[in-house]
């Protein structure tokens, strides 16, 4: 998308509870749109128990906090980004795919600080 510009800018994402079909009052900012009117704008959603994550056609995956709504992350791909899905195990992980034809592994910087020490650990036994 690069060289030319966002059709729509700062478009507004809010997630919908499915077992009650109600609107959540957090709205997350940060997308920007480049399809046109004739095709089919996507913007997939995932929500996990800390972070909602979505990706977007400007080529972030953008993770945001579930409660306050302040954008935590915009982690790049090469292209649009079609999905991100956090770990079931351990919402500080996600991975994210997109038209780029990559998948990528994203961890916070808490949860990459532990996973780097519990390394150090084992090299120290």
């Amino acid at each position: 998308k690069e060289g030319r510009p966002a059709i729509a800018i700062d478009i507004e994402t809010r997630v919908i509870d499915l077992k009650d079909l109600s609107v959540t009052d957090q709205v997350y900012k940060g997308h920007k749109g480049y399809t046109d009117e004739q095709d089919a704008f996507y913007i997939y959603v995932n929500v996990g128990t800390m972070f909602v994550g979505s990706g977007s056609e400007d080529g972030f995956a953008y993770i945001w906090d579930k409660h306050y709504g302040c954008q935590v992350a915009a982690n790049k791909h090469d292209d649009i980004v079609s999905c991100v899905a956090f770990s079931p195990t351990d919402s500080s992980v996600a991975v994210s795919c997109g038209d780029d034809h990559k998948v990528k592994v994203w961890m916070s910087k808490s949860r990459e600080r532990i996973r780097q020490n519990g390394a150090k650990s084992l090299i120290n036994l």
